[in-house]
């Protein structure tokens, strides 16, 4: 029996934010708001205790579904291990206790800056005096789950970086952690990323600034790299090991390629914009395991176990391929340089990964 070894679970697509970079916002046109249904959850039960984390997390807020204490009480009455994802608007003292009676293990919780006047204007709605009154509340808890500030990178935030360590530490969490805002459906929102093809010096001594300060105060830190790299053999949703259950219970590799909409959906790549039809291998009733083994999961998940079957670091020296950055100054010369790292990365000997992630910043390990 072939299963995955994480689970992302999308317990809802719904959220009381209005988050300024986020797809449910600026796709609120097309976007469908819904609850995971018990039936849909309750197949994925007799798995649990086989998975090594169950993470309830999805384009929505976990604390709306009214049923999520229930669903993660079942996933660990089963053995299973359970974490969560929240922007913290509903995590009150009620909801920390229960966090903890039932024996979460991690507790992610989402911010957009260090300072309330950056967080609560990219997150609108939210207030972040209180997201930091609730965290500090589950922190001091005992016994209590791991819990993990989680801040995308923007322009409007990369200089509160180091801050955030310092508020960790002060709200009695134990991690940071700094993706990419990397899902980026329209202009207006792909002018945010702090990511590009050239290194942003004073962003590159913010990261070090910051950790440098998780050192010192005994935070751990985990920062993306803001420049695109030519190495990555498999993204870090890693679609070979993990899989993402949608609020439907479809199975798919990633968020990024099933989001919640009635049409197909708008991806930004570099300036160029494509529409995604939505994708997944089959629904989650149907048998975790079984469709895990069928014609639609095989051949996307076999083109990345290829890769990783593949001696990356002789391939690279061999090929002499250059860095990215360097090479390229202008959109154009990107899309030039991209085909031709693709074209000399199959003539090598190393497979391409499958279509549907060529033009994902996520493959480049942003």
């Amino acid at each position: 029996m072939r299963l995955p070894r994480i689970v992302q679970l999308e317990v809802t697509t719904a959220c009381q934010l209005r988050c300024t970079f986020c797809a449910r916002t600026v796709l609120k046109n097309q976007w469908v708001s819904a609850h995971l249904d018990w039936e849909v959850f309750s197949s994925l039960l007799p798995f649990v205790r086989h998975i090594k984390l169950v993470h309830l997390q999805g384009w929505g807020e976990p604390l709306l579904h009214p049923q999520l204490w229930d669903m993660a009480a079942a996933i660990k009455q089963r053995g299973g291990r359970v974490s969560l994802t929240t922007n913290a608007v509903l995590l009150d003292e009620v909801a920390s206790r229960e966090a903890c009676r039932i024996g979460f293990d991690l507790v992610a919780i989402s911010v957009a800056g260090a300072l309330a006047e950056t967080n609560d204007s990219l997150r609108v709605g939210s207030r972040l005096d209180q997201i930091c009154a609730n965290t500090s509340y589950l922190c001091h808890l005992k016994p209590r789950p791991k819990v993990t500030l989680i801040m995308q990178m923007m322009k409007p935030n990369m200089e509160e970086l180091p801050e955030l360590v310092t508020l960790a530490k002060n709200l009695g969490a134990d991690e940071v952690v700094a993706p990419n805002l990397d899902y980026t459906p329209t202009p207006e929102v792909a002018a945010l990323r702090a990511f590009g093809l050239s290194p942003n010096s004073n962003y590159i001594k913010l990261i070090e600034e910051a950790k440098r300060k998780g050192k010192e105060l005994g935070i751990k830190v985990h920062i993306y790299s803001l420049t695109p790299r030519n190495d990555v053999l498999m993204c870090d949703a890693e679609p070979v090991h993990n899989i993402w259950i949608t609020v439907w219970g479809e199975m798919a590799p990633c968020p990024y390629v099933a989001l919640p909409c009635r049409n197909d959906f708008p991806r930004l790549f570099w300036g160029k914009e494509e529409q995604l039809p939505r994708f997944s291998f089959g629904k989650v009733t149907e048998g975790l395991d079984r469709v895990l083994d069928n014609e639609r999961a095989r051949p996307f998940q076999g083109a990345f176990a290829r890769r990783l079957q593949t001696d990356k670091l002789t391939i690279l020296a061999d090929a002499a391929i250059p860095s990215m950055p360097t090479l390229m100054s202008r959109f154009v010369a990107f899309q030039k340089t991209l085909a031709e790292l693709n074209a000399r990365r199959q003539t090598v000997g190393l497979p391409p990964p499958p279509s549907l992630c060529q033009n994902c910043y996520k493959l480049y390990g942003l």
